[in-house]
């Protein structure tokens, strides 16, 4: 009896762990160009803002997680006897659009007592699938550092994300990790950058 009960214990564990959800997961498609030298010594920086920036509380707050990640770069805020060596610029967006996608077609089941509503399979793949519209949102990043002592762009972002909502609070501080993961990256190369996100966006 007591191995019965422990085969069940064992059983039953390795049934929860693999009904165990995964964490859900967004990507992101991020294109770098730069001249970036590594042996720049003093990485200090300001954020270069437009009038309407400075009056916007939503990128205030978009700024914070910038500014956050440039100092896990070792950058440092600019004080107030010396000039920055670097200026910080970003901008974001929201794009509608519509993608068409392919689900399996439902159909009215004549056991339906047992099974009331369940998804149509045809073993021989007879019109099994529909196509289908769905509204999806374009979310996208972009971020520029400039060297102030030679008036040039050193570093040029941008991060394209696709999501199912217009809510950029949430895919914010994805969108700028994802902007400097492995910064400063290779050149003029995209990449798909993965990334765990807390909750669904």
């Amino acid at each position: 009896m007591k191995r019965l009960f422990a085969f069940i214990t064992v059983v039953a564990g390795m049934l929860l762990s693999g009904c165990a959800a995964t964490a859900p997961t967004t990507q992101s498609t991020v294109t770098a160009f730069h001249v970036w030298q590594s042996d720049v010594k003093d990485k200090s920086f300001t954020f270069e803002r437009t009038k309407e920036q400075e009056q916007s509380l939503e990128y205030q707050s978009y700024e914070r997680f910038v500014e956050d990640a440039l100092l896990l770069q070792s950058f440092t805020e600019k004080t107030a006897n010396t000039p920055a060596h670097f200026k910080v610029a970003f901008d974001y967006d929201v794009q509608k659009s519509t993608r068409v996608i392919m689900q399996p077609r439902e159909f009215a089941d004549p056991f339906w007592y047992m099974y009331p509503r369940r998804r149509y399979y045809d073993p021989f793949g007879y019109d099994t699938w529909q196509p289908i519209q769905i509204d999806v949102y374009d979310r996208q990043l972009k971020l520029k550092i400039t060297d102030t002592t030679l008036n040039k762009a050193v570093y040029e972002v941008t991060v394209n994300n696709v999501g199912r909502t217009p809510d950029l609070v949430r895919i914010m501080p994805y969108l700028v990790q994802s902007a400097f993961r492995n910064f400063p990256g290779p050149s003029g190369v995209p990449q798909q950058v993965i990334l765990e996100v807390d909750e669904r966006y």
